[in-house]
């Protein structure tokens, strides 16, 4: 693939992602009041969106999105299942959502691989940096979101490990930008009582869970590559003291 066809690719994977999101709509408790339930419309739709991007996309970013997808099972089945912190509009996880928050995380690093230099890099992280720091205490002081205080802590905290690197800054923009529409939409709704917190529906805190759970994958990516390195290197050495024997 020549680099002009991968630019053209890009662009057009990050215009099918930016609106995948609206395509919620049909999953919407409005949109089943009114004519029928949608969520069959919304997961072909989702799902016809990955596999062009796994089609598309760099190696590393393949890999990544494959194992994006069980890890958000997962992370689905923790905070919406077991800690009940969330549901969806009929008490089930969606099928298409852990390929949805793979989409995502392409969008993010399409958008910062795409648009994010060295040049403007810093003008980023003061922009969107500020935007937290105005954001959160807005909606822990004034909406009272107490478990968006906690999560913030965790949120800053892992943006100041990673040296507020952009890609994190602008994966929490569009986390929100995906939280706002879902519970607009009624997609799914936050719960206001959260153990001994409270929070908002939707609660600006939960781009942690995103921001924790790329952190997991990417964890869990370099432990997979070394691990398929060191089997490559033993059957290298392996083949190559057979051939001289």
């Amino acid at each position: 693939m020549n680099l002009i066809e991968f630019n053209k690719r890009t662009h057009f994977s990050l215009f099918l992602i930016l609106l995948w999101t609206p395509f919620l709509f049909f999953d919407s408790v409005y949109f089943d009041q009114q004519f029928f339930d949608g969520k069959t419309i919304t997961t072909i739709i989702v799902l016809c969106i990955a596999a062009f991007l796994l089609w598309t996309a760099p190696l590393r970013l393949k890999i990544l999105m494959f194992i994006m997808i069980p890890l958000s099972w997962f992370g689905e089945y923790l905070f919406s299942d077991l800690f009940d912190m969330y549901d969806y509009r009929d008490g089930t996880i969606p099928f298409y959502v852990p390929f949805g928050h793979a989409g995502v995380y392409t969008l993010g690093w399409l958008l910062t691989q795409k648009y994010v230099t060295p040049k403007n890099t810093e003008n980023v992280k003061k922009i969107v940096g500020w935007f937290y720091i105005i954001a959160f205490p807005f909606v822990i002081f004034i909406l009272k979101d107490t478990l968006s205080l906690l999560l913030g802590v965790l949120f800053f905290f892992a943006l100041k490990r990673k040296n507020f690197l952009p890609f994190y800054l602008v994966m929490g923009l569009l986390v929100l930008y995906l939280e706002l529409i879902g519970t607009y939409l009624e997609v799914w709704k936050w719960h206001s009582d959260q153990g001994i917190f409270h929070t908002v529906n939707p609660p600006l805190g939960a781009i942690f869970l995103y921001v924790g759970g790329d952190l997991t994958l990417n964890k869990l990516t370099r432990f997979l590559l070394k691990k398929r390195r060191k089997i490559a290197q033993n059957y290298k050495h392996k083949k190559s003291f057979t051939s001289v024997n």
